[in-house]
C-alpha cells in the first residue's frame, strides 16, 4: 500500500497494532457470556459495548488517519491513498452495520456470534502477528513458533472469515428478510 517509515514511526505502527490487537481482545471476550448461552441482564449489554468500543475505536483511528494526512509534514507518505482507501472502507462498513444492529438486533444470537467471530479473528491474527514479529528466525525454535503462529492464524482466518462467516451471514440475511429489515438486506448484501 505504498508505505515509508522512519524507524520510530516502524516503532509507533507496532505499538499501534498490539493497541488494535487488545481492543480486538476485549471486544471478542465481551461477546462470549451472550454466545455461551448467558442470559440475563449481563450478557446482552456486554455485546451491546463490544460493538460500542469496536466503532468508537474506528472513529478515532479514522479522525487520527485524517489528522495525520491533513497536517503531519509526511502525511501523505504515512497515510497513503491506499491506506486512506482501506481504513475508510473497512470503517464505514462496521459503523453502517455495526451501529444499527446494536440498536435493532442486538438481542440477536446470529449478532453475537458474528461479532465474536470477527473481533475474536482479528485479535489471534493481529497479536500473533505482532508476537511473531519479535521472533529471531535464525534460533530454530523461534523459527517454529512463527511457522506455528502464521500456520494458526491462517486457520483462524479461514474458519472464520470464510467458512462460518459465509453460512452466518446467509443466516443473518435470512434472519433479516424475515423481519423485513430492509436496510440490513441492502446494506448488508452491498
Amino acid at each position: 500500500i505504498g508505505l515509508t517509515q522512519t524507524p520510530q514511526e516502524a516503532r509507533d505502527n507496532y505499538i499501534w497494532w498490539v493497541i488494535v490487537g487488545l481492543c480486538h481482545l476485549v471486544g471478542g471476550l465481551l461477546c462470549v457470556p451472550a454466545v455461551a448461552g448467558v442470559t440475563g441482564d449481563v450478557a446482552l449489554p456486554l455485546v451491546r459495548h463490544s460493538i460500542l468500543v469496536e466503532t468508537g475505536f474506528e472513529l478515532v483511528d479514522c479522525l487520527e488517519k485524517g489528522y495525520t494526512r491533513l497536517f503531519h509534514p509526511r502525511g501523505r507518505d504515512i497515510v497513503t491513498n491506499q491506506l486512506a482507501f482501506l481504513v475508510f472502507a473497512h470503517h464505514s462498513t462496521s459503523a453502517a452495520l455495526g451501529l444499527p444492529a446494536n440498536v435493532y438486533h442486538s438481542d440477536s444470537p446470529l449478532m453475537h456470534e458474528m461479532v465474536l467471530l470477527l473481533q475474536g479473528a482479528s485479535a489471534f491474527a493481529i497479536l500473533g502477528t505482532q508476537y511473531a514479529m519479535t521472533l529471531n528466525v535464525a534460533r530454530v525454535s523461534e523459527l517454529r513458533q512463527m511457522q506455528l503462529i502464521a500456520s494458526l492464524s491462517c486457520l483462524v482466518i479461514v474458519y472464520t472469515r470464510f467458512v462460518r462467516c459465509l453460512t452466518l451471514s446467509y443466516e443473518l440475511l435470512l434472519f433479516f428478510l424475515q423481519k423485513e429489515d430492509t436496510y440490513f438486506v441492502s446494506v448488508g448484501s452491498t
